[in-house]
């Protein structure tokens, strides 16, 4: 979940890391490489580690409901109490315009790097 105050990228939960090292998409179909070495090394090629900061409207209307688990509140009370890690899963389920992309940062890029445990590519 993207900063509230700020537009960095927020860290991945500690709780689920990235798989092998795989960012988005392919960490979450690596689960159906095992015993396919070929599947596990086209996975591993495809595209670029990156963090996309969205404004999302949580509010609405969408074909499905969004959700938010922790909710928004338990997430900026805990974080007012100084409870850590401040953050949440957000389903969003509708298309998110291209206005609505804050920034999209990858290797390299100074917001991406701050965070050692991402994956690199």
């Amino acid at each position: 979940m993207p900063d509230p105050v700020g537009s960095d990228p927020a860290p991945p939960h500690p709780r689920n890391p990235p798989a092998a090292g795989l960012p988005g998409g392919e960490a979450i179909y690596w689960q159906h490489c095992e015993g396919s070495p070929d599947l596990a090394t086209k996975l591993r090629s495809l595209g670029v580690p990156s963090v996309v900061t969205a404004l999302l409207e949580l509010a609405a209307p969408g074909q499905e409901r969004h959700s938010v688990s922790p909710s928004l509140v338990h997430v900026f009370v805990g974080k007012a109490l100084g409870h850590e890690p401040a953050d949440a899963d957000v389903f969003y389920r509708s298309p998110v315009p291209p206005q609505r992309i804050e920034s999209i940062v990858s290797p390299g890029d100074l917001a991406y790097d701050r965070f050692p445990d991402l994956p690199r590519g």
